[in-house]
């Protein structure tokens, strides 16, 4: 807990007692795959909290439906039902706890937001792995933990299997939906008992299942020298994500370093952090998306009117020229609604 104001030992020492004496609140989301229980931490992140209450004591969720699901990354709902139709927002979005949150590891859940740090309302996921990327950092406003599983993980895992494709609906695009809708049947408060005063065992550490571990650890990036006149500048899609399908296994399968056959190159453009890179490209490469990562470089203000030249972060191999046949302007806007450099003019 953050103190952020002095205060004498004692009413330091009462708080913590009371805090102890204090039960965490829990949850319970009944799906169409079953029940998760969990339990939330407004220890750390209060606003966010009495928030998604809110919402829970409103009933808003009830019919609702995880319309984003991502296999090895998250499960994400609390905006849409089963026919892709958002639900307008209870009450105003929220301030960032990110910075105070716990980690964004299997079994989390962590409210979803827009590009703009203090925008959350009602949408959230849960964590599917061990997705740290998504926690506050130097570079990144990061996405505020506020509870985690601790009943429930098969059913976490069944969500997180199911088929999924894309569909357009009044003119938009969603990807990773559920070919079968998963409904969030409710999502109601637990009532857990206050401790009494007669002593009780020390309770089991909560259960965690491991993460899906990496085929290889991710070895230091030692700096290399190599000659620029034959690895081409490397392109802005470390920060951004990587253009390929959720289902290619090729792609995704044990390779030399992680994903890839050799870490990311030295030099990267646009100020691209490499370790962070190397992390999205080699370990992460599906999940950089959702974090909107370019836009936290120099690659906006660079992008002209005249069509660049895009490169392999890896292999340094050209990808794609943009914009073509479009403005900066309108290449720019859809590059912001993906999430990424828009790949539509690829070659």
């Amino acid at each position: 807990m953050m103190i952020r104001h002095r205060c004498c030992a004692a009413l330091a020492l009462l708080l913590i007692i009371a805090d102890a004496k204090t039960p965490k609140p829990q949850i319970e989301i009944t799906t169409s795959k079953g029940t998760l229980r969990l339990e939330l931490t407004p220890d750390h992140t209060p606003i966010t909290v009495d928030n998604f209450l809110a919402y829970i004591d409103s009933k808003f969720f009830d019919g609702l439906t995880f319309h984003r699901v991502i296999k090895g990354f998250m499960a994400q709902g609390g905006g849409f039902d089963s026919s892709l139709n958002e639900k307008p927002a209870l009450f105003p979005p929220i301030k960032l706890e990110a910075a105070t949150s716990l980690s964004n590891t299997r079994g989390t859940i962590a409210m979803a937001r827009t590009n703009q740090p203090d925008s959350a309302t009602s949408e959230f996921f849960i964590n599917h792995a061990d997705n740290k990327f998504l926690d506050a950092s130097k570079s990144s406003d990061g996405y505020a933990v506020f509870g985690y599983v601790i009943d429930g993980l098969s059913v976490l895992d069944a969500i997180a299997t199911v088929a999924t494709h894309s569909v357009t609906v009044h003119g938009t695009k969603f990807d990773d939906v559920p070919k079968t809708p998963v409904v969030i049947e409710s999502i109601q408060r637990v009532v857990v008992p206050e401790p009494t005063s007669e002593p009780t065992p020390e309770p089991a550490p909560r259960p965690t299942a491991a993460p899906k571990p990496r085929p290889t650890p991710r070895p230091t990036i030692a700096p290399t020298d190599a000659d620029e006149a034959t690895q081409a500048p490397t392109a802005l899609r470390i920060r951004s994500g990587y253009a390929m399908s959720d289902a290619d296994d090729a792609i995704m399968a044990q390779k030399a370093h992680g994903t890839c056959p050799a870490p990311v190159q030295a030099k990267l453009r646009w100020g691209c952090d490499r370790d962070l890179a190397d992390d999205i490209c080699c370990f992460n490469r599906n999940y950089a998306e959702p974090t909107g990562y370019a836009w936290g470089t120099s690659w906006p203000a660079d992008v002209t009117e005249a069509p660049q030249d895009y490169y392999d972060p890896v292999t340094g191999r050209p990808l794609f020229r943009a914009p073509v046949g479009r403005s900066r302007a309108d290449f720019l806007a859809e590059s912001k609604a993906h999430g990424w450099p828009s790949f539509r003019d690829a070659a």
